[in-house]
Parts: C-alpha cells; sequence; structure tokens
C-alpha cells in the first residue's frame, strides 16, 4: 500500500504538518494567480491512489494588481 508517511503508530509525526505546510506553500504560490482548469476528464485509479485525467490542465493568468 502507498503510505509515504506510514501507517498506524509507524506514521511520521510530522506528516500532518508537512501537508498543512504544502497546502499553505501552494496557496501562497498561487495567491497572484487565477486558475481555471483548460481540460478535464473522468479520474483514473493510478498504481496507488487516484490520479487526474491524462489531459487535465489548468491555466495561470496573473491577476491585475489590485484584483482579490
Amino acid at each position: 500500500q502507498y503510505a509515504p508517511f506510514g501507517l498506524d503508530h509507524h506514521r511520521c509525526p510530522f506528516s500532518d504538518s508537512v501537508v498543512a505546510m504544502s497546502k499553505t506553500f501552494t496557496r501562497v504560490l498561487a495567491s497572484n494567480y487565477v486558475v481555471a482548469p483548460v481540460a478535464d476528464g473522468l479520474p483514473v485509479r493510478g498504481a496507488y491512489h487516484w490520479e487526474p485525467a491524462s489531459r487535465f490542465s489548468v491555466e495561470l493568468a496573473r491577476k491585475e494588481p489590485g484584483v482579490s
């Protein structure tokens, strides 16, 4: 089973912190952009977890100054 942070009592003690920091990093990185899907499709079951469709893509457009 795919478990990059381990499982149960063998779980990494910092796994929740790493996931939270990754979410924050991604939000800050994208905060100056409008993220819009360009192509989509049904998710597919990868080797270890669900993955986006192979044709899935997004477009990043820089926000105009002063726009939230």
